[in-house]
């Protein structure tokens, strides 16, 4: 789950541990804003990626694993793994519960997340990963992260002490 700035700071207010009688009203207020916020917010993609089950399913994902800008087809992919396209589309969804298309832009993401961490150039991401631009890149993170990827690294790397050391 993302968590945003003022979700992290009432977390790091209800943590303290020099919580004084008077200040249970608070605390208790606090408390339940924190868990209406959690309610409320919407489900990002988290970092494991299924790699399922099925042999021609786990051809795919290591496939892709080992080149997540490659733009095979669907079709092309069955080829390889020995199945069909039809076969191959109820098999990703029924193994990794995601469509291959989702699957794929997971990938990406997992991908680009680990890597914009590190440090790599948002345009360096974005072509490692088989975008033709940066900006194609940034409005795919965007719809599925919620945020840009550079305000995502700058907000990764302004709650992470050691990255302010």
């Amino acid at each position: 789950m993302a968590v945003s700035g003022l979700l992290r700071e009432l977390s790091l207010e209800i943590s303290d541990g020099r919580a004084k009688e008077e200040d249970l009203e608070d605390r208790d207020l606090i408390s339940r804003l924190i868990l209406k916020r959690i309610e409320d917010s919407e489900a990002t993609p988290f970092l494991f990626l299924p790699s399922g089950r099925d042999h021609r399913v786990l051809r795919v994902t290591e496939f892709l694993r080992n080149d997540p800008a490659s733009d095979a087809s669907l079709d092309a992919l069955a080829v390889v793994a020995g199945s069909t396209r039809r076969t191959m589309s109820r098999l990703f969804l029924s193994d990794t519960g995601m469509t291959f298309a989702h699957w794929r832009d997971h990938l990406r993401i997992v991908t680009a997340l680990d890597r914009l961490v590190r440090g790599v150039p948002i345009v360096q991401v974005a072509f490692e990963l088989g975008y033709n631009s940066q900006s194609s890149f940034t409005t795919m993170f965007t719809r599925i992260i919620g945020l840009p990827p550079g305000r995502y690294r700058r907000e990764v790397s302004e709650g992470d002490p050691a990255q302010k050391e």
